[in-house]
């Protein structure tokens, strides 16, 4: 649902259109050392726990935009539904992981923990994370606290048989092939019939180019969100090369996605931006869902949804 037509005049230098979140370097550095510590401990439960906590944090930050902004009725009653699954998809989870042999290993290395060398290990570790941390390398320095702290690597536990992940390891070129996918359908209403995961050419620059852009978009800020836009266009409108290969249907609907894209003035941008902040919030909430579902194509979708909603193109 694009809100792309609501227009306005704002000033480029005026207060930043998009709230953030004050954490963001704690909560990177955090994820690292979490991350870090499984791995080296070991804890093969505790990772697959952490991978589906993960979807389903994702979805639940889906269905709680959608209660709160329901665009139409039926948003409202996907959200509805989307919580309810969430909520039964919660307790079957920790239910599961609350069976695991990880946590009986792991507090028993805990209980035989040599505490003089865990104090010494701290004050070396200290140092070395908090100048990391200076450098502005937060998830580098959650990584370093969790080596220095815990430096045994421990062998592979876990006796938990896990359902399958609602996605399958992505074969090469699946990925980009997803995000111009997506693209295509967004700007066009018509899918693409192509495979594209063997047509496109040069897929690794290609896809570096899509995540750049939309890593500028994640940051939210003023400036981050302008350059964003400004390198979906150079990714937009440099299609055409990366399509040769293709069929001549893909060809053409390339061409017709070229046609709606435009330099827009960073004061449009920001217009837009402003008047479509609540739709714009729902569309970063499903970007981060489908990015942790490997749902590629619906990333695209929502990735030129952005592009439209802040363009007006």
């Amino acid at each position: 649902m694009s809100m792309a037509g609501m227009s306005a005049t704002v000033d480029t230098s005026a207060v930043e259109v998009l709230p953030h979140c004050p954490y963001h370097a704690q909560i990177d550095a955090w994820r690292a050392f979490r991350d870090e510590f499984l791995e080296t401990q070991g804890l093969v439960d505790m990772q697959e726990f952490e991978v589906r906590k993960n979807i389903l944090s994702r979805e639940k930050a889906v269905a709680i935009e959608e209660l709160i902004y329901r665009e139409d009725t039926k948003m409202l009653i996907d959200g509805a539904k989307r919580m309810i699954n969430v909520l039964a998809d919660y307790f079957q989870l920790y239910s599961t992981i609350y069976h695991s042999n990880n946590w009986s290993i792991e507090f028993d290395r805990l209980k035989h923990t040599n505490w003089m060398q865990f104090g010494m290990e701290i004050y070396t570790t200290y140092g070395t994370a908090m100048q990391l941390w200076k450098d502005a390398q937060y998830a580098a320095a959650g990584k370093a606290v969790a080596d220095g702290l815990f430096p045994t690597v421990q062998e592979k536990s876990g006796n938990v048989a896990w359902d399958p992940l609602p996605y399958n390891k992505p074969y090469p070129g699946e990925e980009v092939a997803g995000y111009v996918d997506g693209m295509i359908y967004q700007f066009t209403l018509k899918h693409n019939t192509d495979n594209l995961a063997s047509c496109l050419s040069e897929q690794d620059e290609l896809l570096g180019m899509f995540e750049g852009a939309a890593e500028s978009l994640m940051k939210r800020y003023n400036a981050d969100v302008i350059e964003g836009v400004a390198e979906l266009n150079s990714v937009y409108a440099s299609l055409g090369d990366y399509v040769k290969g293709c069929s001549k249907d893909t060809i053409d609907q390339i061409a017709a996605v070229q046609e709606r894209v435009n330099v827009v003035e960073e004061d449009i941008i920001l217009a837009n931006l402003e008047v479509s902040k609540k739709h714009v919030e729902l569309t970063y909430a499903f970007m981060k869902m489908e990015a942790a579902q490997h749902d590629f194509s619906s990333y695209g979708q929502n990735l030129a949804e952005y592009y439209l909603t802040v363009t007006g193109n």
